[in-house]
């Protein structure tokens, strides 16, 4: 892991990564969900919430975004 790049997250879901990564949340939790595509509002009602994830392998495209008005930014390392 050697590329460490920042996000600050809105309430829609935005490309995050395609590879392993490491992700930290800062102020607040976040939501996210593995898709080839940006998540439907259906599929967001499925979504995961965290304040830290690691893919240990490739899931395909993970999607992140904030549940609440905090202003959440994500680090990610792969």
């Amino acid at each position: 892991m050697n590329n460490t790049r920042v996000f600050n997250l809105t309430s829609s879901p935005i490309l995050i990564t395609d590879t392993e990564s490491y992700i930290q949340a800062v102020n607040g939790e976040f939501l996210f969900i593995f898709s080839d595509e940006k998540p439907s509002l259906t599929e967001c009602k499925n979504a995961h919430q965290d304040t830290q994830f690691k893919t240990q392998k490739n899931f395909g495209k993970l999607w992140a975004w904030k549940k609440y008005s905090w202003k959440t930014k994500l680090i990610v390392s792969d």
